[in-house]
C-alpha cells in the first residue's frame, strides 16, 4: 500500500474521533455556560433576597432618603432642650422619628386626660419638619388585669378603655401624626400579660383601635404592632412569622396600612443572606 494510500485511510479512521472531540467540547462549553448562568443567577438571587426594590411597583419612588430614629422626647424638660434635640435629629438627616405615648401617663384615670405634654412636643416636631409615628402602649393600673396589675405592658381587661383612649389621641393631634402604631412586640411576654399569646385578642384590639383612629383621623396610616422576632411556637411568646400568619387568617388584614417589624440582626450580621423561619437575621424581614 502506498504512503497516500496509508494516510487517507488514516485520515478516515480519525475523521469521526475528531468530530467526538468537536462534540465533546462544544457540550462542555455549553454545561459550563449553564453552570456559570445559574451561579449568577444564585449570586443574583442572594444579593437581592427576592426584593428587587423597596416599594411596590404602582408606587411612585421616594424623592428623598427616609430616615427614621426611636426617640423619647418626653425626656427635654424644657423649649431649648426640647429644640436642640429636634435640630440635631434634622442635622443628622433624620426625617421621622417614632415616639411612644404612654396611655397610663395621658390617662392616668378614667376620662382624665393630661395632654400638656404632648401639646407643647407635637408642635415643635412639626414645626422642625419630621413626621411622628406615635406608638400606643402602656395600659394604666386601673385599666390592667387582676393578674397584670404590675405590669403597664399587658393589654386593658377592657380593650374598649384603650379604643377610648386611641381615638381620642387621634381627634386631638389629627394631622401631626403620621402613623399610628397600635400596641408593641403583641407577640412576646410580658407584652401581651401574663397569658399566653393570643392572635385573635390583638385582632380585637387592631379592629377597635382602627376603628377609632381611622374616624377621628381619616388621612393617617395604622401601623400593625412591631413584632418581635423570635423562634418560638407559642405560649409566653410566639414567632413572628407564625404570628403574622395567624393574624391574617383572623381578618387583620383589613385594620392595617403598615407592618411594624424589628430587623434586629442578632448575632448573624447583615451579610447572612439567609430567608429560614429558624434564623434570625436581617432578612427575616422578607419572610414577614
Amino acid at each position: 500500500m502506498s504512503g497516500s494510500a496509508v494516510r487517507a485511510r488514516e485520515g478516515a479512521l480519525f475523521e469521526p474521533l475528531t468530530h467526538l472531540a468537536a462534540l465533546g467540547l462544544y457540550t462542555l462549553l455549553a454545561l459550563a455556560t449553564v453552570v456559570l448562568g445559574l451561579s449568577e443567577w444564585r449570586a443574583h438571587r442572594e444579593a437581592l433576597r427576592g426584593v428587587e426594590a423597596g416599594t411596590a411597583i404602582a408606587l411612585p419612588p421616594p424623592t428623598e432618603p427616609r430616615v427614621g430614629v426611636n426617640v423619647s422626647l418626653e425626656q427635654y424638660p424644657d423649649d431649648a432642650s426640647l429644640r436642640w434635640a429636634l435640630r440635631m435629629a434634622r442635622t443628622a438627616g433624620v426625617t421621622g422619628i417614632r415616639q411612644r405615648i404612654s396611655w397610663a401617663a395621658v390617662e392616668p384615670a378614667p376620662g382624665d386626660y393630661r395632654w400638656e405634654a404632648w401639646d407643647r412636643i407635637l408642635p415643635m416636631v412639626e414645626d422642625h419638619g419630621l413626621e411622628v409615628i406615635a406608638v400606643l402602649e402602656g395600659t394604666p393600673r386601673w385599666a390592667r388585669p387582676a393578674g397584670d396589675r404590675g405590669n403597664p405592658y399587658a393589654p386593658p381587661a377592657d380593650l374598649a378603655d384603650y379604643a377610648r383612649f386611641v381615638g381620642a389621641l387621634a381627634a386631638r393631634y389629627a394631622g401631626r401624626i403620621a402613623a399610628y402604631q397600635v400596641w408593641d412586640q403583641p407577640n412576646i411576654a410580658p407584652h401581651w400579660g401574663a397569658g399566653e399569646i393570643d392572635p385573635a385578642g390583638y385582632v380585637e384590639m387592631l379592629r377597635l383601635a382602627s376603628e377609632a383612629i381611622r374616624t377621628a383621623d381619616p388621612e393617617t396610616l395604622v401601623i400593625g404592632g412591631g413584632l418581635a422576632p423570635n423562634t418560638e411556637p407559642g405560649g409566653r411568646n410566639m414567632s413572628d412569622v407564625q404570628f403574622l400568619r395567624e393574624i391574617y387568617r383572623r381578618g387583620a388584614a383589613a385594620y392595617f396600612d403598615v407592618l411594624g417589624a424589628k430587623p434586629y440582626g442578632f448575632w448573624s450580621g447583615p451579610y447572612d443572606r439567609r430567608v429560614d423561619p429558624d434564623v434570625l437575621n436581617y432578612s427575616r424581614v422578607i419572610l414577614l
